[in-house]
């Protein structure tokens, strides 16, 4: 099969006096495709059977994450860290066979064929905020930290499948 990756990403940082903001941002795809055939033959003392097989499947993935941070000093005995971050991935994937067998004289016994799909999508939410502030020059102070987060996942999936069978009577 073939996987195809590509990414993109962009970070920054800028700082003053009492500020500092940074962060990146992430995006990248994925796109897997394989197939495969195959026949055998399988040996019944005096007789034979026969197989054909064919899968294929494909796959296409999409990813963003972004993480940032902000720290503010509004005097010289505070600052305040907020760190939010976010992430969503979208994921597409799709496949289908079928297969066959025979007998000796290469007549067909069954035969199958199946199809799949399958999209799912991620979102990811969270970050945390902290205050913190010095009561005093020898180093004591007093922080408070929150953290929050959220995520949700959902996915939707179908499948079909069939099988014929074949009676030969002599």
């Amino acid at each position: 099969g073939i996987n195809a990756t590509k990414s993109i990403g962009v970070n920054f940082a800028k700082s003053t006096n009492n500020l500092e903001v940074g962060g990146n941002v992430k995006y990248g795809r994925s796109d897997k495709d394989a197939r495969m055939k195959s026949s055998s033959e399988t040996f019944l003392g005096e007789s034979s059977s026969f197989a054909t097989n064919a899968t294929s499947s494909r796959r296409f993935r999409d990813d963003v994450n972004a993480d940032f941070r902000l720290e503010w000093k509004p005097d010289t005995l505070t600052n305040i860290i907020f760190r939010p971050r976010a992430s969503y991935s979208s994921t597409n994937s799709f496949g289908g066979g079928s297969s066959t067998t025979s007998n000796n004289n290469h007549d067909l016994v069954n035969s199958k064929e199946s199809k799949s799909n399958s999209i799912s999508e991620y979102l990811s939410l969270g970050g945390n905020l902290q205050v913190n502030r010095r009561l005093n020059n020898r180093g004591r102070s007093v922080t408070l930290r929150a953290e929050y987060g959220y995520s949700n996942n959902n996915t939707d999936k179908y499948s079909y499948s069939k099988t014929d069978f074949y009676n030969y009577v002599d």
